[in-house]
């Protein structure tokens, strides 16, 4: 697999210039061929084109919950397939927690009708925690994170490879059996150590233990904040096997 983080920041914008996040977006090359998007967040199109990511190889978007910085940018690209490019397959699935065809069928009217497919299929699906995804190229699991009443972590299996997303999570514990043996781990770290609770997210002390639990071969620290940032970015400067999240960044494994 190959990943190229589109965003990894939060919903708001911190810093000035170059040092500006895209939240959270995440592109992944498989193996056997085609795209999957896990989480598309504002700006995480154009961070496509920038990236040199085919946007018509795109076979899959996984939105992980309902928060608009990791879907935002889904009515960006669904309208760029129906008026330029289209998915190279012809269908593009779509995929979330349950009420994913509502905010599907809410974009269509909202943008009265000017994401529509047009030229490809758009398949819709639901996914309840513990469901199995499969396609010709690899396969899906979802489990429940602490975070919004629907949200989902990922575990993404292609090539005999593993590639482990937790979306928007509080609760590491929870997750360290789901993420068992993980090749590649991307961690929601939007909390600086010592921030008070209760609160959404995790920090980069708690990924790392997440990461130790499931025996992660290498983490990467996103969804960041400027405080967490300076935070992950002083683990990985101390440890090989953890890596600060940057928009732009190509990971293969």
């Amino acid at each position: 697999m190959e990943i190229t983080i589109l965003g990894s920041g939060g919903f708001a914008p911190e810093g000035t210039g170059d040092a500006v996040r895209n939240p959270s977006g995440y592109a992944v090359r498989m193996p056997g061929g085609g795209i999957a998007i896990m989480d598309l967040g504002f700006g995480n199109v154009r961070k496509l084109a920038q990236c040199a990511v085919p946007l018509q190889d795109i076979t899959h978007v996984f939105i992980t919950h309902f928060h608009p910085d990791h879907w935002g940018d889904l009515p960006a690209l669904l309208f760029h397939f129906r008026y330029a490019q289209k998915p190279r397959g012809g269908k593009l699935t779509v995929a979330g927690p349950a009420g994913m065809k509502k905010l599907v069928d809410d974009i269509h009217s909202t943008f009265r009708g000017g994401t529509m497919p047009q030229g490809y299929e758009l398949a819709v699906e639901e996914l309840l925690p513990g469901n199995d995804f499969k396609s010709d190229t690899f396969l899906l699991r979802t489990a429940k994170t602490e975070h919004t009443r629907e949200s989902l972590a990922f575990r993404l299996e292609s090539g005999g490879k593993v590639l482990a997303y937790t979306g928007d999570a509080s609760e590491p514990g929870t997750l360290a059996e789901f993420f068992t043996d993980t090749d590649i781990l991307i961690a929601d770290a939007a909390l600086p150590d010592g921030a008070p609770r209760p609160r959404a997210h995790m920090t980069p002390s708690e990924v790392a233990g997440l990461a130790a639990a499931c025996k992660a071969k290498k983490t990467i620290f996103s969804h960041l904040s400027v405080d967490s940032a300076r935070q992950a970015r002083e683990k990985s400067g101390q440890n090989p096997v953890f890596t600060e999240a940057r928009d732009g960044l190509i990971v293969a494994f």
